[in-house]
């Protein structure tokens, strides 16, 4: 797996640079953050890099080159339909979106916590579930 450039984010803080997606889930060992994430977020983080293109926020040039820089990195990934029951379920329960709840589904499936960068979610979540608010930490 490729290490993260130096950047001034751990690996769990990388989704700050990008506004949204807000969410990862991750284990610490031995003061080593790891990623983990639905496949999904390819996705999500391409969706984010079009729309800062779209609204003047980033030249076409950066985000392709920030596009390129995700797609090289060998992600730990879980199938995003193998939580799809899981996230339903979650999102019905607690009124939350599908999309946030695979992030959700994936945490309580890896028995690590949900770091996310959405407020809102965290308070939403936190007193039922593994989800921490990424500016508490």
């Amino acid at each position: 797996m490729r290490e993260w450039p130096q950047s001034g984010f751990s690996r769990r803080q990388v989704n700050l640079s990008l506004k949204r997606p807000r969410h990862c889930c991750g284990t610490t060992r031995k003061a080593k953050s790891v990623l983990w994430c639905p496949t999904c977020f390819g996705a999500e983080c391409s969706n984010v890099l079009g729309k800062a293109v779209r609204q003047g926020r980033v030249s076409r040039i950066a985000a392709g080159a920030g596009a390129a820089t995700l797609a090289s990195y060998d992600f730990p990934t879980t199938a995003s339909r193998d939580l799809l029951y899981e996230a339903f379920h979650l999102a019905t329960t607690f009124h939350r979106s599908v999309y946030d709840c695979f992030y959700v589904a994936l945490a309580l499936r890896s028995g690590a916590p949900l770091v996310t960068a959405d407020e809102r979610l965290a308070n939403a979540l936190a007193a039922h579930l593994p989800v921490k608010w990424l500016g508490s930490l």
